[in-house]
């Protein structure tokens, strides 16, 4: 588990929290290290597990942008479609690029 929360900043705390949401697979593969980030960069945009839980976050594979405007979470291609969904919105959005959670943080 350290290796997994080395990779992800995630603590285990975190990481058990998103097991039990059923949101990560409990023998914790490589390859989802890059959806626990983009969880948690949900989360910071203030996802709370349930919504995440509920939404569709498979149909993000190959989108640039997520916009979430707080109950909804819109996949765009690119940060046009991204300023589109958010000026559309009737609420305030946040907007997390999936290319930063690809390449992961600095370390």
């Amino acid at each position: 588990m350290s290796e997994f929360c080395d990779r992800t900043h995630l603590t285990g705390a975190q990481v058990y929290s998103l097991r039990a949401a059923g949101l990560i697979r409990p023998d914790m593969p490589a390859s989802q290290v890059e959806f626990a980030r983009l969880i948690k960069a949900l989360q910071n945009q203030g996802a709370t597990l349930s919504q995440l839980a509920r939404a569709d976050l498979a149909g993000l594979a190959g989108k640039a942008f997520v916009v979430f405007d707080g109950s909804e979470f819109r996949a765009c291609p690119d940060a046009a479609a991204a300023i589109a969904a958010v000026v559309h919105a009737k609420r305030r959005c946040s907007v997390v690029d999936l290319s930063a959670i690809r390449t992961g943080p600095a370390e």
